[in-house]
């Protein structure tokens, strides 16, 4: 940030909540919760994507000491430890089979009274012995250092060192709406190894277009988006970089 900031880049915290083309004129309408307007001829989508969250008595007190929602990116805090998956669908299964590869143990805690994923994640969860029970959620207790205690309805009590909450995610779709794109799931496609969306002007870069969830590949996507609109407003047919 500090890097881009010298080279003359203006970094604003502001929640936008819309995003248009001006079709008369050529270019972008970003407009943000103060009603502020900004204008551009090329609009890159970094928006992310927000894990759903399940809203539960102590989750966000616990959460990243104990409750986390990405299994590939804090999975490995707990080798040989007992994780607990909250959800019930093809998402949750993917996630407990990827702990499942290092924790002790793995459980598959659903909301539903039955799970609600393909017969293929059930084979393969019952070939890794990672189990499903069932039954509402109601509140997560835990201490620093200490088991975390699941309740369920009934007062039923679950213990585990850590639960990982696996919803789903919520992606910014309107913005697609809006700009009228073509959409890939709960995600902006993209129709080129220059991560261009399927309207003129418009690329997307990193958790907006699905995929792995890094930093690494997010900072990447920016990079082959950013080097595709020198290319574009300078009118170049290559780019170099001589930083």
């Amino acid at each position: 940030e500090a890097q881009a900031t010298k080279h003359g880049a203006t970094f604003l915290a502001r929640e936008v909540t819309h995003a248009v083309r001006l079709e008369n004129e050529n270019r972008f309408l970003v407009r943000t919760a103060d009603r502020a307007d900004y204008f551009a001829k090329y609009l890159v989508l970094a928006h992310g994507a927000n894990y759903i969250k399940a809203h539960l008595p102590g989750e966000r007190e616990y959460a990243g000491k104990g409750i986390h929602y990405c299994a590939l990116c804090d999975g490995a805090l707990y080798k040989g430890k007992r994780i607990a998956v909250l959800g019930n669908g093809n998402y949750a299964a993917e996630e407990a089979i990827q702990l499942a590869s290092f924790a002790r143990g793995v459980t598959i805690i659903t909301h539903s009274q039955g799970v609600n994923m393909s017969a293929a994640y059930q084979k393969l969860l019952d070939t890794q012995g990672i189990g499903v029970i069932t039954g509402r959620v109601k509140r997560i207790n835990g201490a620093a250092g200490a088991p975390m205690e699941i309740m369920q309805e009934g007062g039923k009590l679950f213990s585990c060192d850590a639960l990982f909450i696996a919803l789903g995610v919520a992606s910014s779709t309107a913005f697609a709406s809006q700009l009228g794109l073509e959409m890939n799931g709960n995600f902006v496609r993209v129709v080129d190894q220059n991560l261009r969306t399927s309207s003129q002007g418009v690329w997307a870069a990193g958790m907006a277009r699905g995929g792995i969830n890094q930093i690494a590949r997010s900072v990447g996507d920016g990079a082959v988006a950013a080097i595709d609109i020198i290319k574009a407003a300078k009118g170049l047919p290559d780019y170099i970089d001589h930083t």
